[in-house]
């Protein structure tokens, strides 16, 4: 028996299917649509996502490349992570060319920015400075002028200028775009997301000279906590589909010397007319390992204003591999999986985890060298300019990784990675890349990884007791310490059975990193002795051997 469906049935059913498509599409508005700011600097138009796309979207039907001198220089930009969490392999990145976007915005409260911007005209203590306040609260840094550990930038002595007992936002060269962006969406292989927040700043100077053709990007990585207190393994990659004007005859190379990649047009180009350009890519800081010696030191650089973190027993990394991604080119193509992430991450030059030959590989030859004694796990280390060692010579669309680890990201212990993007034009191709590798040459100085520099105020947010060094130890231990704001702290020593033997230090710390030496008493015996830190808000204890 047939039903019959009345009109007002059918007009129900109609109206609730275009409720239901109109609400997935705002769904889907909701979850495509990321927030875009143009840093706009000298000859450079830099577009920044709030998911951390730097340049074009695929979502977005690949729209507001990065452009110089009027050129399309880099279609999208960004970066590849690979790890393991309690055993388990996991993969994201953002990597828009090679559809890979699994990073979102934050949850933005009613008068809130997804993006905050600084720049060097803004009026001190004027609006910009004060917005900064949110973004502070959502883990940006800032200039503690007072040390009261809370950014508060008031104008203290009414003098119209700001001076250097007053809070100022993290503002680094002439324009600054802060955002913070979490592995919110399901990843590759539909991986579980692993509660990894990136407070990105993406910042450049102004001025006509080398430092108007770079654009620096610092990813601060913070583990949250949520699914493993420790990510291990960690690897970091750098992420460039660049295609300089006509984006098929682009050839790529790395600089083991400056921690880079670059890539750069094959004589010619006919969307350039009669130059050329290079577009290098640099590790300017990479994220440290802990090595346990009392005579290493790892550095975290922090700009003019907030200076150098020194992380005791610990060593920056250097870049640990190179790739070339042939969008063409089966096993070299972009990576679809978790494990075809963690192969070229790990310096593996093909998706399936085998290494190219240098000896034989049709984009590359080797020159003046033996070819069996390069190491292939950087992709195309010659020098193009002498036309020595692997060079790429077969031009096509390239995207280049620069890529870092292994590290560990520890709950609540952010690892801050700087990257550059440095362009340049010239009259041919090798005089242009010659160019992008001098203006490098030249901003590694700004970002040092050999210097003690303890005079800065430093953004301090946490309480820390780090683990003493030398550790066992004889005859003596240096005692580590932070404190974010000024409190009464107090540092004592105890044996195995609880009683105190030492008070290392007990008095009033403004904001800062502290170091107390233990030095015991030639009647204490080897054998297990526990250091702790008292203040009114934290306490810690940690333990520490004596071997005699």
């Amino acid at each position: 028996m047939k039903k019959i469906i009345s009109n007002s049935s059918i007009k129900t059913i109609l109206l609730f299917a275009f409720l239901i498509l109109q609400c997935s599409q705002n769904v889907f508005a909701q979850t495509q649509t990321e927030s875009t700011y143009s840093l706009n600097v000298n000859r450079i138009n830099f577009p920044v996502r709030s998911n951390g796309v730097l340049g074009a979207s695929y979502k977005d039907n690949l729209t507001d490349a990065i452009i110089f001198d009027g050129v399309r220089v880099v279609w999208s930009a960004g970066f590849l992570l690979s790890g393991y969490s309690n055993g388990n392999l996991w993969s994201n990145g953002v990597a828009s060319a090679a559809r890979i976007e699994d990073y979102k915005c934050c949850i933005v409260e009613d008068g809130e920015s997804e993006m905050y911007v600084l720049k060097s005209t803004d009026q001190v203590f004027g609006d910009s400075w004060q917005n900064w306040k949110t973004a502070v609260t959502k883990g940006a840094y800032y200039y503690d002028g007072n040390g009261d550990g809370v950014y508060d930038p008031i104008d203290l002595n009414s003098n119209g200028i700001w001076d250097s007992n007053e809070d100022r936002p993290d503002l680094l060269g002439d324009e600054t775009v802060w955002c913070v962006y979490s592995d919110a969406l399901p990843s590759l292989d539909d991986v579980t997301p692993q509660s990894i927040e990136i407070r990105q700043t993406v910042w450049a100077y102004a001025g006509e000279g080398e430092e108007g053709n770079v654009v620096y990007v610092r990813y601060s990585i913070l583990n949250k906590g949520t699914i493993a207190a420790k990510l291990d393994s960690v690897y970091f990659g750098v992420w460039s589909d660049t295609d300089i004007g006509n984006y098929i005859d682009d050839l790529g190379g790395t600089d083991l010397e400056l921690n880079s990649v670059f890539v750069y047009n094959d004589s010619t180009d006919s969307q350039l007319e009669s130059k050329s350009m290079a577009h290098y890519i640099s590790l300017l800081q990479r994220p440290w390992v802990e090595t346990n010696s009392p005579n290493d030191f790892a550095f975290n650089n922090l700009g003019d204003h907030l200076g150098v973190d020194t992380i005791y027993g610990a060593k920056n990394l250097k870049m640990t591999s190179s790739n070339q991604i042939l969008k063409y080119v089966a096993e070299h193509e972009d990576p679809k999986t978790k494990s075809m992430v963690r192969n070229i991450l790990e310096g593996h030059t093909s998706l399936n985890g085998n290494i190219i030959d240098p000896c034989n590989w049709e984009y590359g030859f080797v020159n003046e060298v033996n070819c069996e004694d390069i190491e292939p796990n950087f992709i195309y280390s010659g020098d193009p300019q002498t036309n020595i060692g692997w060079i790429n010579n077969n031009p096509t669309d390239t995207r280049m990784l620069a890529n870092v680890g292994p590290f560990s990201l520890n709950v609540d212990e952010p690892q801050d990675i700087i990257v550059s993007h440095v362009l340049a034009t010239d009259s041919d191709h090798l005089s242009s890349l010659a160019k992008t590798k001098s203006i490098v040459n030249n901003i590694i100085s700004r970002f040092p990884t050999d210097i003690n520099n303890s005079d800065k105020k430093l953004t301090i947010r946490d309480y820390k007791l780090y683990q003493n060094y030398p550790n066992p130890f004889n005859p003596s231990t240096i005692i580590s310490y932070s404190v974010p704001k000024q409190t009464h702290v107090k540092i004592t020593v105890f044996d195995i059975l609880g009683n105190k033997i030492a008070t290392l230090f007990e008095g009033i710390r403004t904001t800062g990193n502290y170091e107390v030496e233990f030095t015991p008493k030639n009647s204490f015996s080897s054998g297990i002795y526990f250091y702790q830190i008292i203040t009114p808000e934290y306490s810690k204890t940690n333990k520490m051997m004596l071997l005699k």
